[in-house]
């Protein structure tokens, strides 16, 4: 597996995805956003909030998973 990549998921009024709903699982929820757009490296731009996330080795995932996961992946 090559090295891990820092990613960042940022909220706020600008990104390709639209944010539909924000719902705390545990704690309080993040502020409202419109949008989210995703950030590789370790300098993202301002945001309303981030999520943080390191890619890693997927140790946990079955053939069949990893076959799946596969034939959906963006070339």
């Amino acid at each position: 597996m090559s090295t891990p990549r820092v990613v960042h998921f940022l909220a706020g009024a600008w990104g390709p995805w639209r944010i539909v709903e924000i719902r705390a699982v545990r704690g309080a929820a993040p502020r409202p956003a419109a949008r989210l757009a995703m950030h590789e490296g370790p300098d993202p731009p301002p945001s309303d909030w981030a999520l943080r996330a390191v890619t890693s080795h997927l140790r946990y995932t079955g053939r069949d998973e990893v076959a799946a996961l596969a034939a959906r992946q963006e070339r």
